[in-house]
């Protein structure tokens, strides 16, 4: 495999796979003493288009909110990346699933080509596997879950990152996404400007996690892109997200690395997700810690005491 090829591969799992995002984000996994509540107000959609404050509620919602303004949901998606130099080339197949229950019980499914999370939080207690690994019922106080729901909910939006400024959404129109009623938004790329100035696309702060961009983001040139995105109507939660695009990326000596991108994501059994079971796990391993003995290197160096009389 080309090495700049693998390069660029391991900084765009950055956007997709488990290790680029770990981190501390606003999460619905917090633990019981930590109560979170998420601003679940009215957000207009049919102002989505062309309000950037509206983009950023919608897009960059975190689960713990959609869960709230959905009472309980199910996202499954995949993501394919395909990176393409002269006759090689290298892909990467991801796949997300988050599900909340009506009692606020989680679980997790995230699978990379490297690597595999399935994470469980069922009545307080957090079950984890890691790989190919055991199942491990998890001490809460000492176990600092990462932002799983997070990581899968936000790969709707990290999935149009790559081509911010050019993305542009069309008008809405009325749609439905099963018995939901949604708004579809078609995506598209805006034209260059003739004077060759680019055009700043600006959204406001988000609450999650965002890592630094990658220098292949500051040569990475969108060419293609469709798809759609379904917004739902009462909430302003994602319902759907299609996307399939194509950017280059300029290399040194002139050399251009093509990147074909596709996600695929949608929510479905709003309010009707089963309860959430826990799973068979073990306990979780402990090293038995030895009582401290703060003496003991003056007793291995020092004559011992005399006896007492």
């Amino acid at each position: 495999m080309n090495r700049g090829i693998s390069a660029f591969g391991c900084a765009l799992a950055a956007l997709f796979a488990i290790s680029g995002c770990k981190g501390d984000t606003a999460s619905s996994t917090i633990a019981p003493h930590k109560p979170v509540t998420f601003d679940t107000s009215p957000i207009d959609v049919d102002d989505f288009e062309k309000s950037a404050k509206v983009q950023r509620r919608c897009l960059y919602m975190p689960f713990g909110e959609a869960a709230a303004r959905l009472g309980s949901l199910e996202l499954e998606a995949s993501s394919v990346i395909k990176l393409t130099a002269g006759s090689r080339d290298s892909e990467q197949a991801d796949t997300y699933l988050v599900r909340q229950d009506p009692n606020d019980n989680l679980y997790v499914r995230l699978d990379t080509p490297g690597n595999q999370i399935e994470v469980s939080i069922v009545d307080r207690k957090t079950y984890i596997r890691q790989d190919k690994g055991q199942m491990r019922v998890a001490d809460n106080h000492d176990f600092q879950a990462p932002g799983w729901s997070d990581i899968a909910w936000s790969s709707m939006a990290q999935a149009l990152e790559p081509f911010r400024p050019a993305l542009r959404f069309s008008q809405g129109r009325a749609a439905r996404v099963g018995d939901r009623e949604a708004v579809r938004f078609d995506l598209g790329l805006t034209q260059p400007d003739p004077d060759g100035k680019p055009k700043v696309d600006t959204l406001p702060p988000t609450t999650l996690a965002v890592t630094a961009p990658a220098g292949w983001r500051e040569r990475a040139k969108p060419r293609e892109l469709t798809g759609s995105l379904f917004i739902d109507k009462a909430t302003g939660t994602p319902l759907k997200l299609s996307v399939s695009g194509r950017l280059a990326i300029d290399e040194k000596e002139g050399r251009v690395t093509e990147m074909a991108l596709t996600y695929e994501g949608a929510v479905k059994n709003v309010g009707k997700v089963a309860k959430i079971t826990a799973p068979k796990a073990i306990p979780e391993f402990r090293i038995a810690t030895p009582p401290a003995d703060p003496v003991s290197f003056f007793r291995e160096h020092l004559d011992p005491l005399p006896p007492k009389d």
